[in-house]
């Protein structure tokens, strides 16, 4: 989550400067028909303003959704979008039609264009539930209801835009928050309120338990790629996906491709690459990884990648990824396609001194680490023993190989900038 927060660190006095304007309270947005927005704005803090646009009129309909026999709601298959239509028309509903969804490209997808499947038109949710309860008594269970401005690409609205106006000079944090643990998941409204933040707002994307995410973790709070806090890699980068960046090296705010490496060395001086931070091992999210990363296909196997994908999900047998205190309280289990493996942790203390090896998941201690290995991570790490000290290395740059990290760095990957 992004905040905005009251500071008590930022000590310069405010000045008479004004809080730029912008967008302009009379900003027309290139959304529908292009009418005139309706404006508020509210000031939050001295020198931070909200602003609130609502710009276009309703012409939607609720429809019901009806997933495929997989539980998918797209498919990249016209022909399996055409096949349903037609089983739902057979069945005597006949205004069913499959909707194409086109996915533009971006630096890190090429352009896609899925199918979804819709039926039935009307001007209130009530009666496309009423729809959607009929469909379970003629064989399709599965489906769910929506408001059609959520896929019509010529939805006229209405659109809300909110947008928070902070002078450089505001006694005020912007910051990265978690919550009681990164592996978790809270609300932005849990999040801020226990932060006392002024405005908040979703930071990233992440793990998220939902039917079309049929490789989910079971960790709702992990993010998708980069996330640091204070300057400390709580989340590895989908290396080469774009993120933002907050008090980064040099001061101020921007937006740029990163990528890391975290490294260890052993007390005989043999290094290994840390594949993953607060992640569950051998399943990457958005791909971007190091080491034996490989993708799924239909039609060539196991390829391998190690460029970022977003939402894309990329494999790897032989991992080490390391658990600190903001994890949660024990290690998960490794990714459900490696089920079964293997497992080796080795418990540390804040200083990176081994304290046990273990073959299963466990506690993590209060202020130390835990390294989990699975495959060649796992071999590796059993040359370890009670008593050694593991030296840790982490490198966070942009694309020209300049560090970013700074004293206050929060850092949070984002969906990848067209180019």
């Amino acid at each position: 989550m992004l905040l905005v927060a009251s500071s008590l660190q930022l000590t310069t006095p405010a000045t008479a400067e004004p809080t730029p304007d912008h967008p302009p309270l009379g900003a027309v947005f290139p959304l529908g028909d292009h009418s005139a927005p309706k404006t508020g704005s509210k000031e939050l803090a001295p020198g931070v303003t909200y602003r609130v646009f609502t710009q276009g009129a309703a012409n939607d309909v609720w429809t019901v959704w009806v997933r495929y026999d997989d539980g998918q709601e797209v498919t990249t298959g016209k022909a399996t979008a055409t096949a349903l239509a037609e089983r739902l028309r057979t069945a005597g509903y006949g205004d069913a039609r499959v909707v194409p969804l086109d996915s533009p490209a971006t630096a890190d997808t090429y352009a896609q264009t899925f199918y979804g499947v819709h039926v039935g038109s009307y001007a209130t949710a009530t009666e496309a539930k009423a729809l959607q309860e009929e469909l379970k008594t003629k064989g399709f269970a599965d489906s769910r209801t929506l408001y059609t401005a959520e896929t019509n690409p010529d939805s006229r609205g209405p659109w809300q835009i909110r947008v928070i106006t902070i002078r450089p000079d505001a006694q005020v944090d912007l910051r990265t928050e978690h919550g009681t643990n990164v592996s978790g998941s809270e609300t932005v409204r849990q999040l801020s309120a226990a932060a006392g933040a002024l405005a908040a707002v979703n930071g990233t994307e992440f793990d998220i338990d939902s039917i079309n995410n049929t490789a989910f973790t079971g960790h709702e709070g992990v993010p998708q790629g980069l996330y640091m806090k204070n300057n400390v890699l709580l989340g590895s980068p989908n290396n080469g996906r774009t993120a933002l960046l907050l008090n980064a090296a040099g001061g101020g705010h921007r937006i740029t491709e990163v990528k890391s490496r975290t490294w260890i060395t052993a007390p005989d001086g043999t290094e290994r690459d840390v594949d993953g931070v607060n992640r569950v091992a051998g399943q990457i999210l958005g791909c971007g990884g190091v080491g034996d990363d490989f993708r799924k296909t239909a039609s060539l196997g196991n390829v391998p990648r190690l460029d970022p994908w977003r939402n894309g999900i990329c494999y790897d047998p032989n991992e080490i990824v390391v658990f600190r205190p903001e994890w949660g309280t024990t290690t998960p289990a490794p990714a459900k396609e490696w089920a079964g493996a293997p497992v080796t942790e080795v418990v540390m203390n804040g200083n990176w001194d081994v304290l046990a090896l273990r073959d299963a998941p466990g506690p993590i201690p209060a202020g130390g680490r835990v390294l989990q290995g699975i495959g060649k991570g796992r071999e590796w790490l059993r040359t370890l023993k009670p008593g050694d000290r593991v030296t840790p290395h982490t490198t966070v740059t942009d694309t020209a190989g300049t560090p970013v990290t700074a004293p206050t760095l929060s850092a949070v990957g984002a969906p990848a900038r067209p180019r």
